[in-house]
């Protein structure tokens, strides 16, 4: 047997995650057949409902350039551990995007500690390829 608030969160996924006035209006005007008379309370969201009515609003564009040179500010992300390695064994992603240019290198590593070595070769092929 089902406790009232479980029942809610059943209906809820069967429909779809319908929002709760749209779920007492089907209750309240017996929209769907099978449906049970069920008492829904405004504090009742699942998290999928919740994740899903967050507003999402895009950074403001700046109105100038923060930087006024190749590599002054670099933006630097290191994902990882993925479940599943490569062909090669690597876990990690290193990513780096130079802010003036937005030129991004992605870099393949095979664990966390190599994250300084890795860098450093960036920077080494950058200056190679500048002279």
């Amino acid at each position: 047997m089902l406790s009232k608030d479980e029942e809610v969160r059943l209906w809820d996924q069967k429909l779809g995650h319908l929002n709760l006035q749209g779920m007492k209006k089907a209750i309240s005007v017996e929209a769907i057949r099978g449906i049970p008379k069920l008492q829904i309370t405004e504090g009742s969201i699942c998290g999928e409902c919740q994740v899903d009515k967050q507003t999402r609003m895009s950074h403001p564009r700046l109105e100038h350039q923060g930087t006024s040179k190749v590599l002054e500010l670099l933006h630097i992300d290191l994902m990882g551990h993925m479940q599943v390695a490569s062909n090669c064994g690597k876990r990690y992603v290193l990513v780096v995007v130079d802010d003036f240019s937005r030129f991004t290198w992605v870099n393949f590593i095979r664990e966390k500690s190599y994250t300084i070595e890795s860098f450093k070769e960036l920077c080494t092929n950058f200056k190679e390829r500048k002279t």
